[in-house]
């Protein structure tokens, strides 16, 4: 069946009569909702637990640093030589790698 495996039409075809996209921020949808709820009854950690979903992990890096400086109050990051943060404005300024990533987009 390769590339066309029928559970995999039948979950898309299913979906697709709920909703195709929309931007949880702006209308949160119930299965989002349902999933965050899982994941937050089971955080290790005491207290209220909030989860959010991301595209990319550039996407996920760039809000963990948005809400650690939100967090703290600090400003200031540490990245490591050589360390791979993925390839939006913010993240590429986080690699520690020049070539191939930074080269030629003034980073």
């Amino acid at each position: 069946t390769g590339h066309r495996h029928p559970k995999v039409i039948a979950a898309v075809t299913e979906q697709l009569t709920k909703f195709t996209h929309t931007a949880y921020q702006v209308t949160p949808y119930e299965s989002y909702v349902a999933l965050a709820e899982r994941i937050n009854e089971r955080a290790p950690i005491a207290g209220p637990a909030k989860a959010a979903f991301f595209t990319t992990g550039a996407e996920a890096v760039e809000n963990a640093v948005k809400i650690a400086r939100c967090y703290t109050g600090r400003h200031g990051i540490i990245t490591f030589g050589n360390g791979f943060h993925g390839r939006s404005f913010m993240t590429m300024a986080m690699t520690g790698k020049t070539a191939p990533y930074k080269r030629d987009f003034g980073v």
